[in-house]
Order: structure tokens, then sequence, then C-alpha cells
């Protein structure tokens, strides 16, 4: 009997084993079912950080926005060539500039002293080259500088950089 009871036990196992396969099988398909949506979730964020990346690194992305800024990059690049070519001739010449400079600032000193007075007439100017008269400004010389400046940093910025680049090199 005990042989029979032994064959009716590896028997209903060997039924009941599929049967347990089969819940088993189904419990880790529904957890496998619940893990990529946490996965998905997780991955999500970094593969959009990466996608950016990737967007903006993108040599045809990059290529769309030199076209939209053409204008800026330009200008920077022509205030960056001015500035290395003041930078490099001051450099280059500067006694010539400092001999020039001197008697420039001499005078200058002269006139604000009312020792010396050099008059132009303007009016005879502008009818010669053509020039029309420019509006009274309210602010100073510097006050125009530093506004100009601020809007327009990277141009100054880029001129800046291009002077030093200048001197360094001149």
């Amino acid at each position: 009997m005990n042989s029979n009871v032994a064959d009716v036990a590896n028997a209903n196992a060997a039924v009941a084993a599929p049967a347990v396969e089969q819940a088993a099988a189904q419990h880790v398909a529904d957890q496998t079912v619940a893990a990529p949506d946490l996965g998905e979730a997780v991955t999500g964020s970094q593969t959009g950080f990466l996608d950016k990346v990737k967007e903006f690194l993108d040599p045809s992305t990059i290529m769309e926005r030199i076209k939209s800024h053409k204008d800026i990059l330009l200008a920077m690049a022509l205030y960056l060539g001015a500035g290395f070519l003041v930078g490099f001739l001051l450099k280059k010449y500067f006694k010539i500039v400092l001999i020039i400079a001197i008697p420039l600032v001499a005078l200058f000193l002269l006139a604000q002293f009312d020792m010396l007075s050099v008059v132009f007439n303007w009016t005879k100017l502008r009818e010669t080259f053509g020039i029309q008269p420019l509006p009274a400004l309210d602010t100073t010389l510097l006050e125009n500088v530093w506004a100009w400046t601020k809007g327009n940093v990277a141009l100054a910025l880029s001129g800046a950089v291009g002077f030093f680049i200048g001197l360094r090199l001149g």
C-alpha cells in the first residue's frame, strides 16, 4: 500500500507541478508587467535628458542655430577681429602711439584750461561732407558707452577677447 500511496503522490506531484509552475509563471509575468512600468519611468527621464543632449550636439541642429543667429555671429567675429587688430598694433607700435597720444592729451588739457582755442566751423564741415547734425545727448559719453556695453555684452566681450589675444600675440 505504501507503494500505491507513493505512486499516487508522484502522479499528483506530476500533475500539480505543471499547475504550480504555470501559477508561478503567471505570478512572475504579473510582476514583470509592473516592473517595466517603473523602469520606463526611471529610464524615461534619463533617456529624455540623453535625447536632449544628443539633440543639442546634433550637427544639423547646431547648423540651424548658427543660421538663425548668423548676424550676431558675424558681428561678434568682426568685433573679435577689430579687437585683435587694435591689440596687435598697439603692442607692436606702442612707442609711436605714445608719441602721438602725449601731444594730443596735452592739446586737450590746454583747451580745457582755456590756454588754447581751436575752432571748427561745423556748419561748413557738415555742408562739405554732407553730414547730418546729431541730436543733443542728455548723458555723458561714458554713460552712453556703458549703456551700449550692457546692451551688447556678446559684442563687447568678443572685442575685449580679440584685444587681449592681439596684445598677447603682438
